[in-house]
């Protein structure tokens, strides 16, 4: 029996490890979103149901409390080249989150990360999170980055002033941000709106379990042309395109058994830009 020569074994073993670390870099997180109605999940008191609750585990359930707003020029020139700038507080920690977010619509996944990748976007770049976020309609592929701040408010969901924000973006905006509009066109908060996240939330169906739910309430505010407006989204993490059509499938016939099953996506950020643009 022939035995290979000590070097190409070592060659072949550096190669299959090297080619494993790329794979598992390359394979993309994606993020479940399903929109849930209020009628059955809410309470009077703006809470989910203890009925809904009761349905999962919470063992690991932690509710929090958070405020957002999104940065854009008056006329949306951010939004319109695909970035997405917010800043977002949670009451029990103490520092702001600003986060840089470039979104491309899939089609076809392969030509869309060919594509970010010609704008200088790759789905192994470490400074990037990077996700695809899959709704009941449609897919995104998305390059966040987040900056965080301690700012000296006096309440756990103040924020700070325009100035403190933009001096915040010009300091660590990302190279592929386009700084220029903002110096060019200034910029403006829409926003803000509260909203309650319960997390950590674990379902078992079908001898199937998926970890790591959340379900965000967001509180929309009246103005004068809409009433008041409250969105209830689900959503939860798998890594690989495998893992998250098995799991997205799962959950999809929980919710449609439950009748809690929405036909529709909604992107918060624009939701938020338009109530705040009226």
């Amino acid at each position: 029996m022939n035995m290979l020569p000590i070097a190409t074994i070592l060659s072949i073993i550096i190669f299959s490890v090297t080619f494993s670390r790329a794979q598992a870099k390359t394979e993309l997180w994606y993020e479940l979103k399903f929109l849930l109605p209020v009628e059955g999940v809410l309470a009077v008191e703006g809470e989910l149901t203890s009925e809904f609750l009761q349905q999962f585990d919470q063992s690991q359930l932690k509710q929090l409390a958070f405020s957002v707003g999104y940065l854009d020029t008056a006329s949306l020139h951010l939004r319109q080249t695909g970035w997405g700038l917010r800043i977002r507080k949670r009451a029990d920690q103490p520092e702001h989150r600003l986060q840089f977010k470039k979104r491309y619509p899939v089609q076809r996944l392969q030509e869309t990360i060919a594509l970010a990748s010609s704008e200088s976007f790759t789905s192994t770049a470490d400074e990037w999170d990077v996700e695809v976020d899959w709704g009941i309609q449609h897919q995104t592929l998305s390059f966040a980055q987040t900056s965080r701040q301690n700012f000296d408010m006096p309440t756990q969901l103040a924020m700070p002033d325009l100035p403190a924000i933009k001096a915040l973006l010009l300091q660590q905006a990302p190279v592929q941000f386009p700084v220029d509009i903002v110096q060019e066109y200034g910029l403006m908060v829409y926003g803000y709106v509260p909203f309650t996240r319960y997390r950590n939330l674990s379902l078992s169906f079908e001898n199937k379990t998926i970890d790591g739910i959340s379900v965000e309430v967001w509180q929309f505010p009246e103005n004068e042309t809409a009433q008041a407006h409250t969105l209830i989204e689900l959503s939860f993490r798998a890594k690989g395109l495998a893992d998250a059509q098995s799991q997205r499938d799962t959950m999809r016939q929980w919710l449609a058994e439950k009748k809690l099953l929405l036909s529709n996506d909604a992107l918060k950020s624009r939701l938020t830009i338009e109530r705040f643009s009226q």
